[in-house]
């Protein structure tokens, strides 16, 4: 009889522990819906909805996709492109090629700098020296905004094509118009002007209109691919307009490297001097990551 009584007491107990975990539950759920005053309650996931299993606190280039886009885990962005080619017996060829740029990002600002570099030699003579660089800062309207503005500097040089300088500032408005861990679209339009000098002829100045777009592409094995898209239209003088379309894919060989195959492609309507009016560049060689060493 006594022990009757004592599993009955033991029921009665575990009963209203089980009640009182649910009311508690009931009553956390309801306090994250609609916190008391200035309070701020945040439920954290657990181990299983991070990538890799890690925690919250450990942001860092292994779980890329739980750190937002727009808050990275590296502010800056360092990355150097080397390619070279030699060629000597039946051939005399030498191309060398540099590009690098530094990307820094945090918040609603973001800041860019390219360098590009091409050099070439066919049996001793000069075949190709190009210079291209882009300088630009961006500013988002909000935080969290999609929508941003950006001012930006081109600069242009390849003596082979005629062109001794050109200077192209512009600023305008662009959007994120397709954003996602594995990649991302952007597209631009401004304004700005064009200050150019061509060999043997005397420097102009003109107006132009500016479109621009910028699409990356991620896979989970580490391939990358990048397009950057610049049209720039001189309102002056049409055939002065210009476009560029820079392609890039990235394969990894280990964690601070790639290995690059890229295009350029430089065209312009009617270039003076009888230059032609594409330009093909092209890059195989090596990325490497500073920022990750």
């Amino acid at each position: 009889m006594r022990m009757r009584i004592v599993l009955v007491c033991l029921a009665i107990v575990a009963f209203a522990d089980a009640a009182s975990a649910q009311d508690l539950r009931t009553e956390i759920d309801a306090a994250l819906a609609v916190p008391p005053g200035d309070a701020r309650l945040e439920r954290y996931p657990t181990d299983e909805h991070l990538v890799g299993g890690a925690a919250a606190d450990d942001c860092c280039p292994d779980v890329k996709d739980y750190c937002a886009p727009e808050d990275p885990c590296k502010p800056w962005n360092v990355e150097l492109i080397l390619g070279f080619s030699l060629a000597q017996g039946n051939s005399d060829l030498l191309n060398f090629t540099f590009d690098g740029r530094a990307d820094y990002e945090k918040g609603p600002w973001a800041i860019g700098n390219l360098v590009q570099f091409v050099y070439g030699e066919n049996a001793g003579v000069r075949s190709a020296e190009n210079w291209r660089t882009k300088h630009r800062v961006d500013r988002k309207f909000s935080d969290t905004s999609k929508t941003y503005a950006f001012g930006q500097l081109l600069f242009n040089r390849d003596e082979l094509s005629g062109l001794e300088y050109r200077f192209t500032p512009t600023v305008g408005i662009g959007r994120t118009l397709m954003q996602g861990n594995r990649g991302f679209l952007k597209g631009e339009i401004g304004g700005g002007a064009v200050h150019e000098k061509r060999l043997g002829m005397g420097a102009t100045t003109a107006p132009s209109a500016y479109l621009g777009l910028d699409m990356e592409r991620n896979w989970r094995d580490g391939k990358k691919i990048v397009v950057d898209y610049d049209f720039v239209a001189n309102l002056d003088d049409v055939g002065l307009s210009f476009w560029t379309l820079d392609t890039k894919f990235f394969v990894p060989v280990c964690a601070w490297m790639d290995l690059t195959v890229g295009v350029r492609l430089d065209y312009v309507f009617e270039p003076p001097g009888g230059a032609e009016s594409l330009d093909v560049l092209t890059v195989v060689g090596l990325n490497v990551r500073l920022s990750d060493i």
